[in-house]
């Protein structure tokens, strides 16, 4: 349950990616960077707790669609 005391924050510069998207371009980005954006549950809700963040709006990183 949202705590209504405190403002909910809400990030709306956060990425990811998909890799059958990703597949389709060569992709210089290490490797450990692209497993961190293809996650987008377990580790990305740890780390919104970690960082007290609410609600992330996200949209596919390069190469976009």
């Amino acid at each position: 349950m949202q705590d209504t005391t405190k403002p909910m924050v809400i990030a709306i510069e956060e990425h990811f990616t998909d890799s059958q998207i990703t597949g389709l371009a060569p992709d210089n980005r290490p490797a450990a960077i692209v497993k961190k954006l293809e996650d987008r549950v377990a580790r990305r809700i740890k780390e919104m707790d970690e960082a007290g963040v609410d609600m992330q709006v996200i949209s596919h990183g390069a190469p976009a669609l």
